[in-house]
């Protein structure tokens, strides 16, 4: 519930004192609801407000703005892990948007799709591996034929290199993604802390930790979806000094 727990197995990964200093400057976004179909408008997309929606948006999209959509996919089913994405603009790297839910994975497509044409066609990069349920939404957002998504480029045996469709969350990955996080995070003495408006995201960095074992989850009993998503928006958004390895971003 991003509430501190009074036991944390393993060490808090990230500092709990800054994301306590954090909480205070989040803010309910200015629209709950759904994203529905519609053919009254160029993006073929309409907000339907409602307090129990999936969609929140704290900044409407701007006009000449390029946004990126991390996204992290799951089964479903209620009373198992959510499906969550995050919108950032690429320039600020501020999160404009989140969606936070349970459906099937290829509806989550569905979804993605709406939030990334609202979003000025916005590149969306899904968690792939190890799970196959991002494998799921990526196929159904390819073929739905949406204009931009995430490929990521991995070095095969005997140096051939392969594009591979979405962020692979392989051991070695994991690292750059969660790191990534930790160095935005990251504020030298005197500088004031960066704004995250979504304060469950903010309340999963809390309760995210370092196990004995080196590997880095949640605790027992809470979620880490929202940090996998930010994590791929985040990677995504400061991909332009890592084209090298990501050559594919522009498709």
């Amino acid at each position: 519930k991003g509430q501190r727990l009074p036991i944390f197995v393993g060490v808090p990964r990230f500092n709990l004192d800054q994301l306590d200093r954090m909480r205070e400057t989040c803010q309910k976004p200015g629209f709950r609801g759904f994203l529905r179909p519609t053919a009254d408008n160029p993006l073929h997309v309409k907000l339907e407000a409602n307090p129990n929606g999936f969609v929140r948006i704290w900044q409407p999209p701007k006009t000449h703005r390029t946004y990126v959509i991390g996204g992290d996919s799951a089964e479903g089913v209620e009373g198992g892990d959510y499906l969550s994405a995050h919108v950032l603009d690429r320039e600020t790297e501020d999160i404009t948007a989140a969606w936070h839910g349970h459906c099937e994975p290829e509806t989550f497509a569905d979804e993605l799709a709406k939030l990334g044409y609202l979003y000025n066609r916005a590149l969306i990069g899904v968690e792939s591996y190890p799970s196959a349920h991002g494998l799921a939404t990526l196929t159904k957002l390819r073929g739905l034929n949406y204009p931009r998504i995430f490929y990521s480029r991995s070095i095969e045996v005997r140096g051939r290199t392969q594009d591979r469709i979405g962020w692979r969350n392989t051991p070695r990955n994991k690292p750059l993604m969660i790191d990534g996080i930790g160095k935005h995070l990251e504020r030298q003495l005197g500088e004031p802390d960066p704004v995250i408006l979504d304060a469950d995201l903010v309340g999963e960095l809390q309760t995210y930790g370092v196990m004995e074992n080196g590997s880095t989850e949640a605790q027992a009993g809470c979620y880490d979806d929202r940090v996998v998503s930010y994590g791929v928006a985040l990677l995504m958004a400061k991909t332009a000094g890592l084209s090298r390895h990501f050559p594919s971003l522009n498709k």
